[in-house]
């Protein structure tokens, strides 16, 4: 099993859509998925599902309990999310081991060959969370010069997380988004 963890601390850069189009195209080529919605905004759980109920078990549960059951929509499995994950943020603050939750959590999914996780728009914890949880970043990446300069905050804070933790995540690709 290998996690993936698409990650930009700019928003509206395409995270969201680049793990829906992955997921459709590894799932069709026989791959088991899953989706792990790690933004409090839900979009990909909105995109994948178009309605979840507050009531099921999502990302929440899986940082804050430590377990969470997917939903299977076809060809793909989705822990989903919703806007109670914000909430985890302050929970976690005071929790032992808080960037490594979500590591923890994930390793007992042994019967997915990727598992991507979609991170929001910044290098909060949860961010940190899906960086150290995961074997490989994909880093969409407008064409622009604030996008592009804006890498070397990324860079830098998984370099922090290698010292700190040492688990060294490696940037699997650069995606450029919004070019012709």
């Amino acid at each position: 099993m290998k996690t993936l963890a698409v990650v930009n601390h700019k928003g509206g850069v395409g995270k969201t859509t680049l793990t829906v189009v992955l997921l459709h195209l590894l799932a069709e080529q026989g791959l088991k998925v899953l989706a792990v919605d790690l933004d409090p905004q839900a979009n990909l759980t909105l995109c994948l599902t178009q309605n979840i109920s507050e009531d099921i078990p999502q990302s929440y549960h899986l940082l804050i309990k430590g377990s969470s059951q997917p939903i299977s929509l076809g060809n793909i499995d989705l822990i989903p999310s919703s806007l109670l994950l914000s909430q985890a943020e302050f929970e976690l603050v005071s929790m032992h081991a808080r960037e490594l939750r979500l590591k923890r959590a994930l390793s007992t999914f042994n019967n997915y060959d990727l598992i991507f996780v979609d991170t929001p728009p910044n290098l909060g914890i949860l961010t940190i969370n899906a960086l150290i949880a995961s074997d490989g970043v994909l880093i969409p990446v407008e064409t622009q010069f604030f996008s592009l300069s804006g890498l070397k905050h990324i860079f830098r804070v998984m370099q922090e997380l290698e010292e700190y933790t040492g688990i060294k995540t490696q940037v699997v690709a650069l995606a450029p988004t919004f070019y012709e």
